[in-house]
């Protein structure tokens, strides 16, 4: 049998990857099974489908190219820290990180049959570009970390799902009260086989407000748990429902027909959840167009009853108004309940020894810490947790507790005028925040020093 002929991209691939092991596992420490379980490990909160070995094999063999690029992503993300890759916890190093999967990226895209090659092949959506997929992973990480509490908040979405024959449930809250961190702990605790698929709408990524990119993902990720809906999309007269042009032409049909219509085809003998948060963050694209918000909420009801949706959002009117019909369970920040979660949160968080050390310096007890924190936060974890971070960058101490202001306004205000302690030193800053809120995405920094008025030596240091 003669050899199997590759692809140049596929085999720029197979050389990348191959190059990549071998530094990764340099010294012989560390094996290639041991970065397939730590990957596996990783991505199974994320919904991604588990490496087997033999799969891998074929990638590095060049027999077979990976058919989903988060599922390669998951194994080089692995392999790229092994070998030495940069630090993300700071921004330089993040914008590397992101550099990097950018290129495996394009190598995954190159090593892909060629379009025209597969043509009259029906296109499943997990197969898709990955240009219409989002990864959540890194935003999940780092909402989840030091979790802790919401034990009732959990327990009433699960007697909702048990008991209720509502579609969909709206959790609401001020900001910073941990609606986000709840949800992608949600996402965590939620039972694969019953967690159907999950969205994020966060203003800073534009791409996750865009209803074409969320229903493409949601269609992805719900083919990738439900068999029977990957196998419904597949038959021939269904290949037009979910292709590019079409749900960027018309994302509420594609939402009905793609993924609505099949779905309600299909009888299922468990709950199944979709999980939305921060649904008034999709309202930033404008009243001019649909947003994910608008797109869904006239729909929610047609959802075959054995999926149940979960969303969070502010207590937006706008919000309140369209989705006021469901049932609505509010986060209010001055309930026992949050008060209890925040001063759990707390209490772990100064339990580490170098919290400890930093009490004893201050001669202060960890429960009289814990409750000026919890007072002055007024139920807001985001104070909280910003006032601890603070402390332990050395911007404050713990003694300075009992001067800060109260509520998450106050703290803003406050680190606000510790930057800028004059008029005129926010003025550079002025200019180009003002740019960059209006244009509400990226600017070449051309674009931005020019449209700001400042100087190149004026505005470069500050991006």
């Amino acid at each position: 049998m003669g050899e199997q002929v590759q692809s140049p991209g596929q085999a720029a691939l197979t050389a990348r990857l191959g190059a990549l092991e071998d530094k990764a596992l340099r010294g012989g420490r560390r094996s290639r099974a041991a970065a397939i379980r730590i990957a596996n490990e990783r991505a199974a909160p994320t919904g991604i489908r588990a490496l087997a070995t033999s799969t891998v094999s074929d990638w590095f063999h060049g027999r077979t190219p990976p058919d989903d690029f988060e599922r390669l992503w998951a194994l080089v993300e692995v392999l790229e820290e092994w070998a030495g890759a940069p630090d993300r916890t700071t921004p330089q190093g993040n914008a590397r990180w992101l550099a990097r999967r950018q290129l495996w990226a394009e190598l995954w895209q190159q090593a892909q049959p060629h379009h025209d090659e597969k043509k009259d092949e029906p296109v499943a959506p997990q197969h898709r570009s990955m240009a219409h997929l989002l990864d959540f992973s890194g935003y999940l990480e780092q909402k989840r970390r030091n979790f802790s509490g919401r034990q009732w908040l959990f327990a009433s979405v699960r007697s909702w799902v048990l008991e209720s024959a509502e579609r969909a449930l709206l959790i609401t809250g001020d900001p910073g009260v941990g609606k986000s961190a709840f949800m992608a702990e949600l996402v965590r605790r939620t039972p694969q086989d019953e967690l159907l698929g999950f969205h994020f709408c966060t203003a800073e990524d534009r791409g996750t407000l865009d209803p074409a990119a969320f229903v493409t993902r949601l269609s992805a990720m719900i083919a990738d748990r439900l068999p029977a809906y990957a196998e419904l999309l597949n038959l021939p007269q269904h290949h037009h429902l979910l292709r590019a042009d079409a749900v960027a032409r018309d994302p509420g049909h594609a939402l009905d027909q793609g993924i609505i219509a099949l779905l309600r085809q299909l009888a299922a003998t468990v709950k199944r959840l979709i999980l939305l948060d921060g649904l008034d963050e999709a309202l930033s694209v404008g009243e001019t167009r649909d947003s994910i918000l608008t797109l869904l909420a006239s729909r929610l009801d047609r959802f075959p009853e054995w999926i149940k949706i979960v969303m969070t959002a502010r207590p937006n009117p706008q919000v309140l108004v369209r989705l006021g019909e469901f049932r609505v369970v509010r986060i209010d920040a001055q309930q026992t309940e949050n008060l209890s979660d925040v001063r759990e949160l707390v209490a772990n968080q100064l339990s580490a020894p170098q919290w400890r050390a930093r009490l004893e310096a201050a001669g202060m007890s960890a429960e009289d810490a814990q409750q000026r924190l919890t007072t002055d936060g007024r139920g807001n974890f985001l104070y909280v947790t910003m006032v601890l971070k603070s402390i332990e960058l050395g911007r404050y101490g713990l003694s300075d507790l009992g001067d800060l202001p109260p509520g998450l306004a106050g703290i803003y205000q406050l680190f606000f005028e510790r930057l800028f302690t004059c008029d005129g030193s926010y003025e550079p800053v002025r200019g180009l925040l003002e740019v960059m809120v209006a244009a509400r995405s990226p600017l070449p920094t051309g674009i931005l020093q020019a449209t700001s008025g400042l100087e190149k030596s004026t505005a470069c240091p500050r991006l």
